[in-house]
């Protein structure tokens, strides 16, 4: 049986989870509360792309400026060479319209075609839903925009706020059923500390691991630990003691 090609984001233990990468020309929903991470998760998914693999990367922002957001990357990981990444055009940022899905589109087929663009980041999606007149209105163009996506050669991660405070309860929406992939990132409170924790939800046409795993973000980037408990972190701070 012929190996399914796939699209390592070279996290540090993430890539075990998912069976070494994501299926290329996917889309990816990284969902969670404020906090959980998502962006930098998204970050580190781009600069592993270009660093590692000679993959461009644009990082789509519906709130911030470009100028902000390449800030907000260099302070979250300092020992990333962002600076370059951006001269050289291996990673673009980008500000558009928080409610236009049709310069969302455009921005992403332009990038794609004139600067080779392989790896996509739209954060956040649900900026845009908090503008669109109606829940039909962003359903229809939220599709819209996935089958563009779909037809270009790039894989696409998109960020949305989530409250998963009780995983069993959680109510899914639009986004979680019609993107390829999910993965759910968490903030978990115990005692007077929160961890931070993952698991992915969903992943069409894959295998993956369907477990509950803690992360850090250091300065080079996340570290997953795929084989251990939720709460290993706390056993391990008490030991460094």
């Amino acid at each position: 049986m012929e190996k399914t090609e796939r699209v390592a984001t070279a996290i540090s233990g993430f890539d075990e989870i998912i069976n070494g990468g994501f299926i290329p020309r996917s889309s990816i929903l990284i969902s969670g509360s404020p906090g959980a991470g998502k962006t930098n998760f998204c970050l580190n998914f781009l600069f592993n792309g270009a660093a590692k693999f000679g993959e461009k990367g644009l990082f789509i922002s519906l709130e911030h400026t470009a100028e902000r957001g390449i800030r907000n990357a260099k302070m979250v990981f300092p020992l990333m060479d962002w600076d370059k990444a951006v001269s050289r055009g291996d990673i673009i940022f980008e500000k558009v319209d928080n409610s236009d899905f049709a310069e969302i589109a455009e921005t992403i087929r332009n990038r794609v075609k004139n600067n080779g663009v392989k790896r996509v980041v739209i954060d956040s999606i649900t900026i845009a839903h908090l503008y669109s007149k109606d829940d039909v209105i962003y359903r229809t163009s939220l599709l819209q925009l996935l089958e563009v996506i779909n037809m270009l050669d790039c894989t696409t991660m998109i960020t949305a706020e989530r409250n998963y405070a009780d995983r069993d309860k959680s109510e899914f929406k639009i986004e979680e059923f019609v993107t390829d992939a999910v993965v759910a990132l968490y903030s978990i409170p115990k005692g007077e500390i929160r961890y931070k924790a993952l698991e992915v939800l969903k992943m069409r046409g894959s295998e993956f691991a369907m477990k509950l795993c803690p992360f850090r973000i250091t300065p080079t980037g996340l570290v997953v630990y795929p084989i251990d408990s939720v709460f290993w972190l706390e056993s391990e701070k008490k030991r460094d003691r």
